[in-house]
């Protein structure tokens, strides 16, 4: 099949990723909320999946764990995160953790913004969305063992 650039499937995801990130942004801005996407994503990990080390976090943020210190740092100023020193196989590791203040942020952020993702998220049955996941995680499984370095 030959397709170009623009109609693959590789520029509709990154064009996608583009829009639902500026969505996020423009969220953020319209209720006065003083954090960054990635803050935001970082305070929503933390919530779902507990506390966590840096390194952890930084795959899951798809950064390095320097840009990944500089969230947590601006989080921890914030009061949204804390960070503490931890040992995880005889070494010593930074731990973050959210904090009540974090939680509340992410409870009030999805309160306001219901209204604005319900009108998107109600387009698509969850078929379709689980369809879509599923597509997606089945692309990534066919190009991660042809990759010479890995994410």
């Amino acid at each position: 099949m030959d397709v170009s650039y623009s109609k693959s499937i590789y520029y509709n995801v990154r064009l996608t990723s583009r829009y639902i990130k500026a969505f996020i942004a423009q969220i953020l801005e319209d209720f006065g909320l003083e954090i960054s996407s990635d803050e935001l994503f970082t305070l929503d990990i933390l919530k779902c999946e507990g506390s966590m080390c840096q390194r952890d976090l930084a795959k899951l943020l798809f950064k390095d764990r320097a840009n990944t210190g500089k969230i947590a740092q601006s989080l921890e100023k914030k009061g949204l995160i804390t960070i503490s020193v931890d040992q995880k196989i005889k070494r010593l590791v930074k731990k973050l953790s959210i904090t009540k203040k974090g939680k509340d942020l992410l409870s009030e952020l999805t309160k306001k913004s219901r209204t604005l993702t319900n009108k998107i998220s109600e387009k698509f049955s969850e078929k379709e969305y689980e369809n879509l996941i599923t597509i997606l995680h089945k692309i990534v499984n066919e190009i991660k063992p042809v990759l010479k370095t890995q994410i």
